[in-house]
Parts: structure tokens; C-alpha cells; sequence
């Protein structure tokens, strides 16, 4: 494992410091855990951020849009449920999110 050096304001090093005695864990872990939840909450922005580009994007083309409406239409009713059947079939396990 590598380390860091850093400088922090005395106010901050205090929080730091009476969370850790809070918790039970060293200075280090807790800024560890903040630097890693920080790095993935930057990451989820990012993504976020694309999906609404692509989604502006989608919304701009007719040819998408049209597509997508008859993509739901097609859907609608008994064709979601026979996707989602065929899905099941397949092996997907249906309480599993897709996107995971």
C-alpha cells in the first residue's frame, strides 16, 4: 500500500479526529474510506453526465425518437412479460437488475 502526505486545516484535522475516536478506527481508515467514497461519487457524476448527453442527444434525433416509441409500443402489454419470459429462459436471473 502506498501513502500520502497532506496538509489539512486545524478545524478539519479536529472532525477527522474526534470521527475517528468516535468509531474506533485510525485517522488513516476513515480517510481512506472518504477519498474512496469521494472517488466513486465523481464517478457516478461522470456517468450521469453522459447518460444525459446521450439521452439529449436521442431526444434530438427523430429517427431515435420514432424508434424508441415503436420500441415501447412493441412492449406494451404481453411483450414485456414474453421479453422478460424469454429472458428467464435464457438463464437471466429476473430479480437481478440488468445493470448490474
Amino acid at each position: 500500500m502506498s501513502s500520502i502526505s497532506l496538509r489539512l486545516p486545524d478545524a478539519l484535522d479536529a472532525n477527522l479526529a474526534e470521527e475517528a475516536q468516535r468509531e474506533g478506527r485510525s485517522r488513516s481508515e476513515i480517510a481512506r474510506d472518504a477519498i474512496a467514497a469521494w472517488l466513486q461519487q465523481r464517478q457516478r457524476e461522470r456517468l450521469t453526465a453522459q447518460m444525459v448527453s446521450a439521452a439529449r442527444e436521442l431526444g434530438a434525433d427523430a429517427a431515435a425518437m420514432r424508434e424508441s416509441r415503436q420500441l415501447a409500443s412493441d412492449l406494451a402489454g404481453d411483450g414485456l412479460q414474453n421479453t422478460l419470459g424469454d429472458e428467464v429462459g435464457a438463464g437471466h436471473d429476473a430479480a437481478r437488475p440488468w445493470w448490474v
